[in-house]
């Protein structure tokens, strides 16, 4: 939770491109540094959602974690932080519809459609469990 308030201080100060670089390179300069520990190997995995072809990443045991890439990248971006992230969480990391390995929807590319196949990814991993309280 630290790196994102970091990361969001960080493009507040600067242009977009340049903070989000920078915040990429050092969330992995910060997992290259910590612990060294022999990690959960990335399992790359393919389903289909709806008739649409979905690619994701995944590692470890626990509660999920969802990392989501920007426009122009793929799940691929979060290798540096998935072994330092999975001695903890299971971490799922898709490729959004259309880009990297997930195929082109052959009725629309949209948000709303895309979320809907992401959550039916996580929800078949299991991972979906009612929010704990706030308080």
């Amino acid at each position: 939770m630290v790196l994102a308030s970091n990361s969001i201080r960080v493009a507040a100060l600067s242009k977009p491109f340049v903070p989000m670089l920078l915040s990429y390179y050092w969330i992995a300069a910060v997992v290259s540094l910590g612990s060294i520990r022999a990690a959960e190997p990335i399992a790359a995995r393919d389903t289909k959602i709806d008739n649409v072809g979905l690619h994701y990443l995944t590692a470890g045991k626990g509660p999920a974690v969802l990392l989501l890439h920007g426009y122009a990248e793929t799940s691929r971006m979060w290798r540096p932080l998935i072994p330092k992230l999975s001695e903890k969480f299971m971490v799922i990391a898709p490729d959004l519809p259309g880009i990297g390995d997930s195929s082109i929807p052959p009725d629309k590319i949209d948000m709303i459609s895309a979320a809907e196949r992401i959550h039916a990814v996580v929800r078949s991993l299991g991972s979906l469990t009612k929010p704990r309280s706030w308080r």
